[in-house]
C-alpha cells in the first residue's frame, strides 16, 4: 500500500503547470477516452486473473499478475506516463497528438474487447 501511495505522489511531482494558452479539449477528452478504456482493461483484467481463467498478455506485466496491488498500480502508471508523454513531446492541437491519441484508443479499444471475449467465456458462479 505504500508503493501505491509513493507511485501516486511521484506521478504528482511529475505534473508540470500549464502554458497560458487555450486548453486542448480535443486531446483532453480523447485522454480521457483512453483512460476510461485502460481502467477497463485493468479491472477486467484483474477479474479474469482473479477467476484463474486467465494470464497477462504483456510480457513486461506479466510477473507482476499474482500480486494485484502492484500488478494494477504498474498497468495504471504505465498508461498514465504515455499520455503524459505525448502531452510534453507534441504541440498542443497538433495533428500528431491526436493521431498518438487516436492510435492509443483504438489499440486499448482492441484489448477491451479481447479481454470481454475472454469474459464471456469464464464459467458463470451458481
Amino acid at each position: 500500500m505504500r508503493l501505491l501511495w509513493v507511485l501516486l505522489l511521484a506521478l504528482l511531482l511529475m505534473a508540470t503547470p500549464a502554458a497560458a494558452q487555450a486548453p486542448d479539449r480535443p486531446a483532453n477528452w480523447m485522454a480521457i477516452t483512453f483512460g476510461s478504456l485502460a481502467g477497463a482493461d485493468i479491472g477486467m483484467s484483474m477479474n479474469c486473473m482473479g477467476a484463474g481463467t486467465c494470464r497477462e498478455a504483456n510480457p513486461l506485466l506479466r510477473p507482476l499478475q499474482d500480486h494485484p496491488a502492484f500488478f494494477g498500480a504498474a498497468k495504471a502508471g504505465f498508461n498514465t506516463a504515455t499520455v503524459v508523454g505525448i502531452y510534453k513531446w507534441t504541440q498542443p492541437k497538433s495533428t500528431r497528438r491526436y493521431v498518438a491519441l487516436g492510435t492509443l484508443i483504438a489499440v486499448q479499444a482492441v484489448v477491451v474487447g479481447l479481454n470481454a471475449r475472454q469474459l464471456s467465456k469464464q464459467p458463470k458462479p451458481r
